[in-house]
């Protein structure tokens, strides 16, 4: 059985080790950076196994099969970007690369707490407009444990949840804007243990404008220590299509900022660099202590 699994493979996080073949790691709960192998980041011990008993362990073994079928993938995206080969990203290389983002953004530990959040406060919103009290709600199955949670993402994983969330999730992305950014400053971009992000640019204060297929959305996920992608919706970036699946080249140091600090905002607990330089989560956290906080408030109340 596999005892130690990984929410962020193995084979993504070697793009942004050192020659020592190590990765550094900021700790944002504890403040402290240190240099670790990465087989021990980015997991749990049977973080996906239903119970005790899941000596299947089905959702450990499909990650895996994926992760076989999506590395070579990156592994060639990213040598043509390195190698000054890249021209466009063409519809087969975008259709896995979107495949492989889906599944990175539903097996996070973040991902889980998200979902958490989510369904408490659809249970909290029945009982606070009197609709059912908690005992009933209970009762109904509206409560979720935490080993209901865990169970529902591992549905998901394998495709067995009602609504296929993998499937419209595929389709929404794919909807987006494309743009791959070429990191041109001397700083280097971050990733972490949720290394797939998404930043709202519209706010209503009626719902939540954060979600994958909002209006205004902006997702990004670091390819390596010089190369992002970033997907944006096509509504209200219009103008970006004319450089749709091409690459841009970022000079000005504020975008590799930008980036990071979503990096930081976005991460579970961790965040991991090819250099010691932590500057930029630092500063976030010494702005925003809050982020720090695995507990803290991620669901915009609707």
């Amino acid at each position: 059985m596999v005892k130690n699994q990984h929410y962020v493979p193995r084979f993504y996080l070697r793009g942004f080790v050192s020659n020592k073949q190590k990765i550094w790691c900021f700790d944002k709960v504890s403040g402290k950076s240190f240099q670790s192998s990465i087989l021990n980041l980015a997991n749990e011990n049977y973080f996906y196994d239903f119970d005790e008993n899941d000596r299947e362990q089905l959702v450990e073994k499909h990650l895996g099969e994926i992760e076989t079928r999506f590395a070579p993938h990156l592994a060639r995206l990213v040598k043509i970007l390195h190698e000054q080969k890249f021209s466009y990203l063409d519809p087969t290389l975008r259709s896995e690369i979107c495949r492989y983002m889906v599944y990175q953004i539903i097996r996070t530990r973040e991902y889980r707490q998200e979902m958490s959040q989510v369904l408490a406060q659809m249970a909290q919103g029945i009982i606070d407009k009197g609709w059912m009290d908690i005992h009933e709600v209970k009762q109904r199955g509206l409560y979720t444990s935490p080993s209901d949670i865990k169970n529902m993402q591992g549905r998901s994983i394998l495709g067995l949840d009602k609504r296929s969330i993998k499937e419209e999730l595929y389709q929404v992305l794919n909807s987006h804007i494309w743009i791959i950014f070429e990191n041109r400053t001397d700083q280097f971009l971050y990733c972490s243990d949720h290394p797939v992000v998404k930043v709202p640019h519209l706010h209503s204060p009626y719902y939540s404008m954060s979600g994958y297929q909002s209006q205004g959305i902006e997702i990004n996920f670091p390819l390596s220590p010089f190369y992002c992608l970033g997907l944006f919706d096509r509504s209200q970036f219009f103008q970006y299509e004319k450089s749709e699946n091409s690459l841009l080249p970022l000079e000005n140091p504020d975008n590799i900022i930008y980036f990071n600090a979503l990096q930081v905002k976005n991460s579970y607990r961790q965040v991991y660099s090819y250099s010691e330089d932590f500057d930029i989560a630092q500063l976030v956290l010494k702005n925003q202590p809050f982020y720090a906080d695995t507990l803290r408030k991620r669901v915009e109340a609707g």
